[in-house]
């Protein structure tokens, strides 16, 4: 995570007269996670997502930097989140990160698809930086669960988890026309809800099929050319 990130909690925590413990018992979190986040350490978005009900602020608001570069030292956050965003959805084999607090307890699958809700409300309310800065983590987080997860109906559960993940990030590339990542997104998303066998429509293969025909479409449009409005 970023030392934004740190600098946000704290700040709201102390703008809320909360102490560590308190902000941990709000959240319904341990304190060490909380203490964990200050330093600037790596935690779930869903963790993030509960630290953020518990300060009564956005996700989004913690992720944000406190104030903007001076002019000509900034770099593009949209590039930022886009380099992060590739990493995340073709990470170097052999690489996989699962982060210390992955290997601490177990992934909690109904609130971490409650986040990826969240990040799909962000989506259709037309706030693309804040559901590009939050899916790299989802994404990892994705990943953690279903290592976690490697066998059963929890691993099924996942394994639809991230296929949410994956439909979400490539409707979100298919808008900042990025055609070659939201292709590999859908096709991921297709082969997971697939892999895990789950009950006939409404299901995210469905749509992520069309999405990926779409994006597939768009990838080879001559010169580029704007996409159809999103539906």
């Amino acid at each position: 995570m970023t030392t934004e990130l740190a600098d946000n909690v704290r700040k709201y925590r102390r703008r809320s007269g909360m102490s560590q413990e308190e902000l941990a018992h709000a959240a319904g979190v341990s304190p060490g996670t909380v203490r964990k986040v200050e330093q600037g350490g790596t935690v779930r978005m869903e963790t993030l997502h509960m630290l953020a009900r518990a300060l009564r602020v956005t996700t989004a608001t913690l992720l944000a930097p406190d104030a903007p570069e001076p002019v000509g030292r900034a770099e593009d956050p949209n590039r930022v989140n886009l380099i992060q965003l590739r990493a995340a959805l073709t990470p170097p084999v052999g690489l996989t990160d699962i982060d210390g607090e992955a290997a601490g307890e177990e992934p909690n699958l109904r609130r971490f698809r409650r986040a990826v809700h969240d990040g799909a409300v962000l989506y259709h309310s037309d706030s693309y930086k804040s559901v590009a800065s939050q899916l790299p983590a989802l994404l990892r987080d994705a990943n953690s669960a279903l290592a976690h997860f490697d066998h059963g109906q929890e691993h099924h559960q996942a394994l639809l988890a991230r296929a949410e993940v994956m439909q979400l990030a490539g409707r979100y590339l298919t808008q900042v026309r990025q055609y070659d990542l939201a292709y590999t997104a859908l096709s991921g998303a297709i082969a997971d809800a697939r892999g895990a066998q789950a009950p006939s429509p409404p299901h995210p293969a469905s749509s992520a099929c069309a999405g990926c025909c779409c994006a597939r479409a768009a990838w080879t449009r001559p010169n580029n050319s704007p996409p159809r409005p999103r539906t």
